[in-house]
């Protein structure tokens, strides 16, 4: 027969225990299980390479370009540009511009606004095939590409796997993972707050180091980034915050650059599991 006070004690280890054990399973789970000591984090870093919702944006995009690619060129960036090219604009056209991206070790991808106002599959075919034929005027096999708006249809991304595309970039969040035609799908990093709330990896936000730094206490290790060239123009701070950015995570971290077809050569997928994705060096 057990004393008030004994019994007191062993009501209190009968209910807190449980609770400590749970704390210790949350705790292993939130663990991060990525890093072996100083392996680096990916980072992909994307460019809507495009006119912007202004016409008088046009006349920026050459001055615009040539500073983020000094950026670039500063922090040894190999980044993806997705040009746009549709009935807006084709920035194909933009010649100098072109070949000075390639130059300096950067991917070229595809980028379209229009897709929800095409009507057939013939028209989808069309808007992909227009875009191959001016890529392929710089010799480039275009296989990257991100919708405008983040809006794209299952019909497009079969049509896109058919013309030799193997990354899409029009899911505006999640993990990258394999789509069942195949490709692989590199959607933002974003850091979910109150479950309403997304910040995502791009520079309309000043909160880009907590994303990364909180994104990697979770065990991420692999970063997607997107912003457009004519955000420099409309945030004259901008251009100067990026280097910023670039500079605190170079410090903190072992950071590798690597642009979307470089991805798709990293990730493998397990043969049993469609979804489990790893990844080695490029």
């Amino acid at each position: 027969m057990m004393n008030v006070d004994t019994k007191r004690v062993y009501l209190s280890v009968k209910l807190i225990l449980p609770l400590l054990v749970m704390g210790v399973m949350v705790s292993s789970i939130q663990t991060p299980v990525h890093q072996k000591p100083n392996s680096p984090i990916i980072m992909i870093v994307t460019v809507d390479w495009e006119v912007g919702n202004e016409e008088a944006l046009r006349d920026t995009i050459p001055d615009s370009t040539r500073a983020i690619l000094r950026l670039f060129k500063k922090h040894d960036i190999k980044a993806t540009f997705l040009a746009e090219c549709d009935s807006i604009v084709n920035m194909f056209e933009y010649e100098d511009l072109v070949n000075e991206i390639l130059a300096d070790g950067h991917e070229i991808g595809f980028h379209f606004h229009l897709i929800c106002w095409l009507q057939t599959e013939t028209q989808m075919k069309t808007s992909i095939e227009y875009a191959k034929e001016e890529a392929g005027r710089y010799n480039i096999d275009l296989k990257s590409f991100r919708a405008g708006c983040f809006e794209i249809t299952p019909k497009y991304l079969e049509l896109l796997k058919e013309a030799g595309f193997h990354v899409d970039l029009s899911e505006r969040e999640g993990t990258p993972h394999w789509l069942n035609n195949g490709m692989l799908e590199l959607p933002l990093t974003h850091l979910k707050k109150w479950h309403i709330l997304n910040y995502y990896l791009n520079f309309y936000n000043r909160d880009m180091e907590k994303i990364v730094n909180e994104k990697y206490k979770d065990g991420t290790d692999i970063f997607v980034l997107y912003f457009h060239q004519w955000n420099i123009v409309k945030d004259e701070k901008l251009l100067n915050y990026m280097d910023n950015f670039f500079s605190y995570i170079e410090k903190k971290y072992n950071v590798k650059y690597i642009t979307c077809k470089e991805a798709y050569r990293m990730f493998y997928t397990d043969k049993e599991n469609n979804d489990s994705i790893s990844h080695g060096d490029p």
